[in-house]
């Protein structure tokens, strides 16, 4: 009996730790938008990473983001489910909110 539980533990654990890899992209988690070093405007999706060809996008003290124009501090809504900041350097930071549906 203690040997089936040890065998049906492990495997949870493993099951769990490939689809916790699979949906990570370099640091960001599975549906987040952001912007790479270029400014290219990137979005995470199981693993995978894709980027519009936008880039070069730094203005000191300003993002562009969808060709518009946003201070730093500045928080943009992305359609209903995301949220992004304007940051130093003039990267945009963006996050899944809570309240999107899947």
């Amino acid at each position: 009996m203690n040997v089936q539980l040890l065998c049906i533990v492990i495997v949870s654990v493993v099951v769990s730790m490939a689809i916790a890899n699979k949906r990570s992209c370099s640091g960001y988690t599975h549906g987040t938008l952001f912007l790479d070093a270029d400014c290219n405007r990137c979005y995470c999706n199981d693993g995978m990473v894709t980027c519009d060809q936008s880039g070069g996008c730094y203005y000191e003290g300003e993002c562009r983001f969808n060709n518009m124009k946003y201070r730093v501090g500045e928080i943009i809504l992305e359609d209903n489910c995301y949220q992004c900041k304007c940051i130093e350097d003039g990267k945009v930071f963006c996050v899944t909110l809570s309240s999107c549906d899947d």
